[in-house]
């Protein structure tokens, strides 16, 4: 009986243990989460602050860095670690204003402005893509850097209807140019009549030489295939 009992305490003591260990354990991982998260939350409060700094020095150096800043709260970075991931959506939540300059940091970016980088006829895409980025803000935001904002809209808007004429008189420009791989009846489109055709069959291909003062082009099957002076 004393045994029975002695075996009965012994197996006590050990569950006890066993729940003391579990206990502090599952103590230990909590302490060791919430430590886990006051640190993350101090890295992206310092991150939204840095943020506003970036974008309110409004250089070229500070810009880039306001992107790269706006990188860390997309949710690539942290889909893997919810405690983490918890942590940024709570701290974008604390802020009203920040997911409008996360858009914002990432506009500026994109766009090359003038003040920068001069405005070149390679530019319009860039120019629509910072605009359809920028237009993604409400117009009647007016948290923080809500007049900025508001400018670099119009600016970017500006700088996109520019680049865009540059491209358009390009176009219309090419478009009164000949070039190799066009079709043949757009030789006399942009050139008129030449003075005379040359014309010659081998196997089943037809070779033309149009015939123009100091300059001849040349065809084969209905394709322009090149120029001589």
């Amino acid at each position: 009986m004393n045994t029975n009992r002695a075996k009965t305490y012994v197996v006590f003591v050990l569950l006890m243990l066993g729940i003391m260990l579990v206990t502090t354990s599952c103590g230990n991982d909590e302490a060791d989460n919430k430590a886990l998260a006051d640190g993350y939350e101090r890295e992206y409060e310092q991150a939204y602050n840095n943020l506003v700094g970036s974008l309110s020095n409004y250089t070229l150096n500070s810009i880039e860095d306001a992107k790269h800043i706006a990188l860390t709260f997309d949710d690539v970075w942290t889909k893997d670690n919810e405690i983490k991931d918890k942590v940024r959506k709570q701290v974008i939540n604390n802020h009203s204003d920040l997911p409008v300059l996360l858009i914002y940091a990432k506009a500026l970016e994109i766009r090359e402005t003038d003040s920068y980088r001069p405005l070149t006829r390679t530019n319009a895409e860039l120019y629509k893509m910072a605009l359809d980025k920028i237009n993604q803000i409400p117009d009647g935001y007016n948290g923080v850097l809500a007049d900025a904002i508001k400018k670099d809209k119009e600016r970017i808007k500006k700088d996109y209807n520019s680049a865009q004429g540059i491209i358009d008189d390009i176009k219309a420009e090419s478009a009164k140019q000949l070039h190799i791989g066009d079709a043949e009846f757009r030789i006399k489109e942009i050139y008129g009549e030449p003075k005379k055709i040359n014309r010659t069959v081998t196997g089943e291909r037809e070779h033309k030489q149009y015939v123009y003062d100091g300059f001849y082009i040349y065809t084969d099957d209905g394709i322009v295939t090149a120029f001589e002076d």
